[in-house]
């Protein structure tokens, strides 16, 4: 008897379907934000790349774990995209402020967070809700700390969303190796010690030791951007 094609799209061609349906609005709020934040070009495209590298990672050494689904890892890499969005809602005063910011102007910048989340939970007609979920994740959640000590909510361990705590790697390493307005850029090698060394907050050690394993990939992508330290 000959068998019927299935009328069912395989996961993975579903999602990367879904993704590229995605990409025109997602270039068009890169585009939005690098505006915004113009001494941070490259930064959303980099932040992407780094975790994308690091998703696939976890996926090859300790998916035992968390469970991550292969056509996940890119629709989770995307998602990353959107993870300063909330910057559009950051006075200019202190978003492009070149010096050190204050106490307060730390408050609001700080609130970009929250301002993310809030936006792409307003895209629910746009996006499936299952992404929306995860971008929101990273939005709200990627400057918190395993140890309990980010914002907004001061989230510890696993209460932090998974795809928020690979982003937090990828943003804290991107934030470390590029020029700042308040800051030179940092070679790899002490960029990578600051991290593991606990310097920028604690991070989900299984997955740091994900990074350990990409640490020269992370390299050759920053040297690709910036050039040689």
């Amino acid at each position: 008897m000959e068998k019927k094609p299935s009328d069912k799209t395989a996961p993975d061609t579903k999602t990367s379907e879904m993704a590229a349906s995605y990409e025109p609005l997602i270039d068009m709020m890169t585009a939005l934000i690098e505006h915004r934040s113009y001494d941070d070009v490259g930064h959303v495209r980099r932040i992407r790349q780094y975790t994308l590298v690091l998703l696939k990672s976890i996926y090859k050494n300790k998916n035992s774990k968390y469970k991550l689904k292969k056509e996940d890892i890119a629709l989770y890499a995307q998602a990353s995209t959107f993870h300063d969005i909330g910057k559009i809602a950051v006075p200019d005063h202190v978003l492009l402020k070149t010096g050190r910011l204050t106490d307060e102007e730390r408050e609001l910048m700080k609130l970009h967070s929250i301002r993310g989340a809030e936006i792409i939970e307003g895209l629910k007609n746009v996006f499936d809700s299952d992404y929306i979920k995860v971008c929101a994740d990273i939005c709200r959640s990627h400057h918190e700390r395993w140890d309990g000590s980010g914002y907004p909510m001061q989230l510890s361990g696993e209460q932090i969303p998974f795809a928020a705590r690979v982003v937090a790697i990828a943003d804290v390493y991107d934030a470390l190796t590029s020029v700042k307005p308040y800051k030179p850029r940092l070679p790899h090698k002490t960029a990578v010690e600051m991290i593991t060394n606990g310097e920028c907050g604690m991070f989900d050690p299984e997955i740091l030791d994900c990074f350990k394993l990409v640490k020269s990939t992370f390299e050759k992508i920053s040297i690709s951007h910036f050039g040689r330290f």
